[in-house]
């Protein structure tokens, strides 16, 4: 492996500290705050090592409230929040020196059968060039409609 990858993969390397809570490293950087996408993936990694190993993320919201501080071990407070049917939800806290700089939920779920939410596609519907412009559609009705209203909502020529 590379030496990028060997760091990429420490950092995502969580050391479990108590019951629910977890630490991650960050690098030393004098350039920038933490990186948020390493945060993110941590407090991820955080939630998903206290459910079923069958359940996979679902949704999550994430919230950066304050800037980490590059070089400082981030600790990561996991609640449970449900593990009902095939969900778990979780709530991590990030914290760095007691400061919370990064909340998240998220949800899991165990793959099952379901409802196939997808419709398939009408046939023989006619493609955006062959479909009468407005002034076509609207000939009909301009007689009925004065000419002022129709320019007025924009659908006259």
């Amino acid at each position: 492996m590379s030496k990028s990858l060997d760091e990429l993969l420490e950092y995502l390397t969580l050391s479990k500290v108590a019951e629910n809570i977890f630490q991650g490293n960050t690098p030393e950087e004098s350039r920038q705050r933490v990186f948020g996408g390493l945060v993110a993936s941590q407090a991820l990694l955080s939630a998903g090592k206290t459910v079923d190993p069958a359940r996979r993320v679902h949704s999550l919201h994430a919230y950066f409230l304050v800037g980490g501080e590059p070089g400082e071990i981030i600790t990561y407070v996991v609640e449970k929040g449900r593990d009902v049917g095939s969900f778990s939800t979780r709530r991590v806290l990030a914290q760095q020196n007691g400061v919370t700089i990064f909340a998240m939920t998220a949800s899991f779920q165990k793959k099952e059968e379901g409802f196939n939410h997808t419709t398939p596609f009408p046939e023989n519907i006619p493609s955006p060039e062959d479909l009468p412009t407005w002034d076509e559609r609207l000939a009909p009705i301009i007689g009925v409609v004065d000419e002022e209203s129709v320019q007025a909502v924009g659908l006259g020529s």
